[in-house]
């Protein structure tokens, strides 16, 4: 079972658009995040929510994707512009085992 949890970093600098990249803690610079998977790690389970308030439990969001290759892309209709988005995410393994949920973090749909 994976024991670390994925760190998530959203670039929301196109309209519409949100891309989604993880990885794992990168303690050796100054970079965040190492855009690698853990050993034995096949990829990562997706959350979201789309609302004002940041959600208080894991529950409360909604499977968004399961992923293998960073980062991955969610679009947004127009009617969207302007709400916030929040995402979460953990690793899995080759036999479907999921690690600990990841930060939730969020971007502004613009």
């Amino acid at each position: 079972v994976p024991a670390e949890s994925p760190v998530l970093e959203i670039d929301f600098s196109k309209s519409k658009e949100h891309l989604i990249y993880y990885g794992s803690k990168d303690l050796s610079s100054k970079k965040k995040i190492q855009r690698r998977k853990p050993k034995g790690v096949v990829g990562v389970e997706i959350i979201f929510l789309v609302g004002e308030k940041m959600p208080t439990d894991y529950d409360l969001m909604k499977p968004l994707a399961l992923d293998t290759s960073s980062p991955y892309r969610v679009t947004y209709e127009l009617h969207q512009v302007g709400q916030r988005a929040y995402y979460a995410a953990c690793w899995y393994n080759t036999k479907g085992e999921r690690g600990p949920w990841s930060e939730i973090v969020s971007a502004l749909i613009n």
